[in-house]
């Protein structure tokens, strides 16, 4: 999907026109919606039906991300990568990485509280920026850093409003929220691991979106597969298979899979970081789902938190970062026999130096 970047008139200097960062803005709160999604359906399956296989949920849209492979298989994109035991190894580490992420966040609301996961989440943030200044030569300036806080800012206003509701998602001891907040800090920084590399790839060649999500599919579902097998057999044969269970699972299997595709876009455009500051409102609409299911009282602060990270996206992207990598300029298939990252000189050291972070 190449709309975003071409119809928008983006290039690696930044944005052309007011228009790219607006089409932006709009895509990354579609993906925080989806997130929502994601959220609610996982929170439901634990507190309403008693069913923690997040492995099991995960699984689903590996399986759905293999149909990204197939017309690379077809005409032997994949075998540059298959070929090379350093980009496949890669690959390898970052679907684990993506598959523990998963895991691990979502088992977490077995344990901890949803203001707890909405807090600690946002780690993925400063992890994502170091990555990026390391591994991919971003530079920082104060602006981006003080678009971060106040992101972050609008994260803790909302942290607040939530535990003054009273949620009854509230952990029953310390010992159970604790444990649940190191899983929700060990899958946030799993996920920035997973975020930087999926930038790398993408803005390394115009099909390298196709690449990345059906390398993920081939890997991320046999990881996924093996685990499930270990730990959630028994919890699966014990699960009654109710009509409302089977479309809770589809539906996290549904929005995560479209958050997949539609992600490398926006990450192609802009960066993971600005991916990452945009689905910081995801935590405001998960707010707005408790409302209808809990019966929550909105506040200023709820307000609040909302306009804070809208100003922190803002603020973030006034100036983008600079990176060391940049995009090339589009090319069409009719240009270049193989426009795939496996393709291209850049794309060798996408997946042999860079991805085993």
């Amino acid at each position: 999907m190449r709309w975003l970047p071409d119809a928008c008139g983006w290039s690696p200097a930044g944005w052309d026109r007011p228009l790219s960062f607006v089409v932006a803005l709009v895509l990354g709160q579609a993906l925080a919606l989806l997130v929502t999604a994601t959220g609610a359906t996982s929170q439901s399956l634990t507190t309403f039906y008693g069913v923690s296989v997040p492995t099991t949920q995960s699984l689903l849209v590996y399986l759905l991300l293999i149909s990204y492979a197939i017309p690379l298989a077809r005409s032997g994109g994949l075998m540059p990568v298959l070929s090379s035991p350093k980009r496949l190894g890669g690959y390898l580490l970052v679907a684990i990485a993506d598959v523990e992420a998963n895991f691990l966040v979502v088992k977490a609301y077995n344990y901890t509280s949803l203001t707890s996961v909405m807090l600690l989440d946002c780690f993925t943030i400063p992890v994502v920026m170091a990555l990026a200044a390391m591994f991919l030569g971003t530079r920082f300036g104060r602006l981006h850093v003080s678009g971060v806080a106040a992101c972050l800012a609008g994260i803790v206003a909302l942290v607040l409003a939530d535990y003054s509701s009273k949620s009854a998602r509230e952990a029953d001891s310390a010992a159970d929220m604790l444990y649940g907040d190191l899983l929700v800090l060990g899958g946030a920084t799993l996920y920035a691991v997973s975020n930087v590399a999926q930038e790398f790839v993408v803005k390394s060649g115009d099909d390298a979106r196709i690449e990345f999500l059906g390398m993920l599919g081939l890997l991320g579902a046999p990881v996924s597969g093996l685990q499930v097998a270990l730990l959630e057999s028994s919890e699966l044969m014990r699960l009654e298979w109710r009509y409302e269970v089977v479309l809770l699972i589809g539906g996290f299997s549904m929005a995560l899979f479209t958050f997949y595709s539609l992600a490398p876009v926006l990450v192609r455009a802009t960066s993971a970081t600005f991916l990452n500051l945009s689905l910081l409102t995801a935590d405001v609409y998960g707010l707005v789902v408790a409302i209808f299911l809990f019966a929550f009282s909105p506040s200023v602060m709820f307000v609040f938190s909302f306009f804070a990270i809208i100003f922190g996206i803002v603020v973030y992207n006034y100036h983008p970062p600079k990176d060391a990598l940049q995009l090339p300029s589009p090319v069409t298939p009719a240009a270049t026999p193989a426009a795939s990252p496996a393709a291209s000189p850049r794309g060798s050291v996408v997946l042999s130096a860079s991805l085993p972070v």
